[in-house]
């Protein structure tokens, strides 16, 4: 099958993680690497910071200049982040050079309606928040995300250098020694160049102007390259491959061959964690529910794209809330999500959560949020038949109770479990609606006829005064509608034979209740026991 590369390019890569507010903030700030700036922004560069340049000799020239240490393992997180995210558009899926997501994307074009289309929804997905920094997340919706530039080849390495030559994609620095000049293979500013192809051929015509540096291997080679004239790919193909092999590396001709499709690249395929947790540190403290809720919800989309990836689904989840540290330091606070059956869809998690952050109190202000699940299961096979799916109604049912728990504890929603006993205060019974379990519909008492059994009973049954033999109730005498229903046993229990004769009985508003005499006193007193719904 034809291959088609996707490149997704993070060209700022550094000073997204670093300062992630620069882009809007016109702020003048360098990352470093062993005391040398690694990238600038456009600001610090307008006032003569150079990429290469010492941190002493940048420092001097911008007094204001903000800078922070290169953190390459925060880089490759950040990328695990986003890969796993683009697991949901295909299974083959690279992280390459910490600066680039490849995915292989030929299988899927059918299932997304064309490269097109796919383009379209993985700039959707990049766009998402919570996309600017592995752990730290910013709760305003101008601060810019992690840029990014696609690039679309029959090859993976075509695809990203497509992508790396994108007008502005690096134009903070990185990997260069100093000041970009125009030249052969350069991108002018303001100039579009095509990234996506769906031919050799044309990724051919569009890789032959390019400059050699923009192989990663040719990079240490620049300068005897272009001692020699050789300044493009094109004239790089021309040298006699022997010669250049002796001279350079075979690494560079290998990844000449990969970019021109002649040799197939070899990459390690990114393989989804076998256990998820994550957790993510605030740039501000958080103390309103709202807020909490949008980190949440990212979150819980990046539980929902791994579980994706695996095939798996979840009975619930765990959110810690971080607090202070040190003097003022306490316990995290805990938001157990339970849900009644097992889901991977970010809908089925948000709306719990929704309802008990409502219902939760800040002790103190977050800084600091931490997801992880117990126990990951496989998930229901999907229905394959042509007509609706006769137990969507439960899940409906069962995406109700889960909110009514969050809303009331989950004390306060309780199911039947009635007990093969024909005593009342022993049948009726009644336990956590997360615990219970559907009983067996042999088991349910009935509930129609002459000997129905209403739902609630009492704790105690309440007694009634009488008037005229007839049982009151509020002051309201009832009619007897159907019985007796004679219940004679106990004999062996402390409390002693228990004598009863239980009757439908309905006041005058239309109210039905459940009322008995104790056949065993002689003055037959009335008790009421439960009501019908």
């Amino acid at each position: 099958m034809k291959q088609l590369w996707i490149s997704v390019y993070l060209p700022t890569h550094c000073l997204d993680l670093c300062f992630p507010s620069w882009a809007t903030e016109a702020l003048p700030a360098a990352v470093l690497e062993q005391g040398r700036v690694l990238a600038c922004t456009p600001s610090a560069r307008a006032q003569g910071v150079q990429p290469g340049m010492r941190a002493g000799a940048a420092q001097a020239m911008v007094p204001g200049l903000l800078t922070a240490p290169d953190d390459p393992a925060a880089r490759r997180r950040s990328l695990h982040d986003i890969a796993l995210d683009l697991l949901q558009y295909t299974p083959n899926v690279v992280c390459y050079q910490d600066s680039a997501v490849l995915l292989e994307v030929s299988a899927s074009l059918s299932l997304f309606h064309g490269p097109h289309n796919l383009c379209r929804l993985l700039r959707r997905s990049l766009a998402q928040p919570g996309l600017t920094r592995p752990g730290l997340t910013r709760l305003d919706p101008a601060v810019p995300r992690v840029q990014t530039c696609l690039g679309m080849a029959p090859t993976a390495l075509g695809a990203w250098v497509l992508a790396s030559q994108a007008p502005g994609a690096g134009y903070a620095g990185a990997n260069l020694t100093g000041p970009r000049q125009a030249g052969p293979g350069r991108v002018r500013p303001g100039r579009a160049r095509q990234r996506r192809v769906c031919t050799l051929a044309a990724l051919q015509r569009l890789l032959d102007p390019l400059a050699v540096h923009c192989l990663p291997a040719a990079a240490p080679y620049a300068d005897w390259l272009s001692g020699i004239g050789c300044h493009t790919l094109a004239q790089l193909r021309r040298l006699p491959r022997a010669g250049l092999q002796r001279r350079s590396s075979p690494l560079l001709l290998q990844e000449l061959d990969a970019a021109y499709g002649r040799a197939e690249g070899h990459f390690s395929w990114f393989q989804a964690p076998p256990l998820f947790s994550r957790r993510h540190d605030l740039l501000e403290r958080l103390e309103h529910s709202t807020a909490i809720q949008a980190v949440g919800r990212r979150l819980i989309e990046q539980l929902c794209d791994w579980l994706e990836a695996r095939k798996l689904s979840v009975h619930g989840l765990d959110l810690l809330l971080h607090h202070e540290k040190g003097r003022h330091a306490r316990p995290p606070t805990r938001i157990a999500l339970r849900l009644s059956q097992a889901a991977w869809l970010p809908a089925d998690f948000m709306d719990v959560l929704r309802e008990q952050l409502a219902q939760l109190a800040l002790a103190a202000p977050v800084i600091a949020l931490e997801l992880s699940i117990d126990h990951a299961g496989p998930r229901p096979p999907a229905n394959a038949s042509l007509i609706p799916e006769p137990g969507q109604w439960q899940r409906d049912e069962h995406r109700m109770l889960d909110i009514l728990r969050a809303r009331l504890g989950q004390d306060g929603v309780r199911a039947p479990r009635p007990v093969a006993s024909h005593l009342p205060e022993q049948a009726n019974a009644w336990a956590c609606a997360a615990d219970a379990g559907t009983p067996a519909p042999s088991s349910l008492p009935p509930t129609l006829g002459p000997h129905a059994r209403p739902l609630w009973l009492l704790h105690q049954p309440l007694a009634l005064q009488t008037q005229n033999h007839r049982p009151l109730h509020n002051g309201r005498a009832l009619r007897l509608l159907a019985g007796p229903e004679r219940l004679e046993t106990g004999w062996w229990q402390p409390r002693g034979h228990t004598q009863r004769d239980y009757f439908i009985a309905q006041d005058m508003g239309g109210v039905r209740y459940w009322v008995y005499q104790e056949r065993e006193k002689t003055a037959g007193g009335w008790f009421l026991h439960g009501l019908f719904a």
